[in-house]
């Protein structure tokens, strides 16, 4: 069987170096890029596959912080800015406002917090990591206006004192008002 097949490439590189048509070869190209295509295609998967996956876990996370950006657009009727890293995650706080009805008072961005002036918002709503807290301190410091307001889900800042905290566990809010 191997014998074989290096017959068929011996007479196929014979005939490409005769400038002959090869119907072998022609086969044989078309099977290198129906594998490349197919390795696109699983690369493709794969990757897609990751992102929907990464998103279902971020999800528990991220919608408690959507809840309460869509709940102050609905409630107090406040224009709301929600600034997210993850373009996956804008879109889906896009289609959550919009399902909710406040598409009109709220916009979501896809920036980097580090990089984003905060001097244009008066109110902060910061659902971050525990991690980011103390330099997101320092970065409010710097930007926040002296009687911006800061409501941090999940994770308190480390130095400023809350002026009043609402609920328990993993949904407890703390309001701070820059000092």
């Amino acid at each position: 069987m191997q014998q074989e097949k290096d017959s068929n490439e011996v007479c196929e590189i014979c005939s490409i170096i005769r400038g002959e048509n090869v119907v072998l070869g022609e086969k044989n190209h078309q099977e290198q890029n129906i594998r490349k295509s197919n390795i696109g295609l699983a690369l493709v998967g794969i990757t897609g596959g990751a992102a929907v996956a990464l998103s279902v876990i971020a999800a528990p996370f991220v919608t408690p912080a959507l809840r309460k950006v869509v709940a102050a657009a609905q409630k107090a009727q406040l224009e709301s800015v929600g600034v997210e890293l993850n373009p996956w995650l804008v879109w889906y706080s896009r289609w959550k406002a919009w399902r909710s009805g406040v598409s009109s008072s709220t916009s979501f961005i896809t920036h980097d917090l580090w990089k984003l002036n905060l001097l244009n918002y008066k109110n902060i709503v910061i659902f971050g990591v525990e991690e980011m807290m103390p330099q997101l301190e320092r970065k409010l410091v710097q930007e926040l206006s002296s009687d911006g307001l800061v409501v941090a889900c999940r994770f308190p800042l480390p130095t400023w004192q809350p002026i009043a905290s609402f609920g328990s566990g993993i949904d407890t809010v703390w309001l701070y008002q820059r000092p």
